[in-house]
């Protein structure tokens, strides 16, 4: 996925995922809050709350080959809460 962001110009931002894991993702840069809605796997129909996620982390999330794969490993380093 190539996105251009200007991290100045933008709060939140909801971005919908080429991925078979991931529906969409959501971050919120004041909060430093990442939600992710999963559409496959143990998770599906499940949005989860990532806590503590850094503006660069979210940049490096939506640049890697596979967002499903560095959600995974983002989950593994973040707190998180289910939302539903």
């Amino acid at each position: 996925m190539m996105v251009d962001i200007n991290p100045s110009n933008f709060s939140e931002i909801k971005i919908t995922a080429n991925s078979s894991l991931v529906e969409n993702i959501e971050y919120d840069k004041h909060a430093r809050k990442l939600f992710v809605s999963y559409k496959s796997g143990k998770r599906k129909g499940k949005v989860k709350a990532y806590d503590d996620v850094s503006l660069p982390q979210f940049l490096d999330l939506l640049s890697a080959e596979s967002i499903g794969k560095a959600v995974i490993k983002l989950a593994k380093e973040s707190k998180k809460d289910y939302l539903n």
